[in-house]
């Protein structure tokens, strides 16, 4: 990844003159071709039973939702 395309630019401008926004950092390329790996994975291709984010997203929120705060 380079720089961003200008109408992205012109995005996180407006969104940092707003609300203090700020510029996405450049990922690096092993970070990049780490992802594209996985992305690539049979189990990540369209038509594939993904019913487990559902299940895993569902258990994460219980588990936030039944946490307390400990100080």
């Amino acid at each position: 990844m380079g720089d961003l395309p200008p109408d992205l630019e012109k995005i996180f401008a407006e969104l940092t003159e707003q609300v203090g926004g700020i510029r996405p950092e450049v990922l690096p390329e092993a970070y990049l071709k780490a992802l594209q790996e996985i992305e690539d994975y049979p189990c990540n291709q369209s038509g594939q039973d993904k019913s487990w984010v559902v299940r895993s997203e569902r258990r994460w929120r219980e588990t936030i939702r039944n946490s307390r705060l400990v100080m």
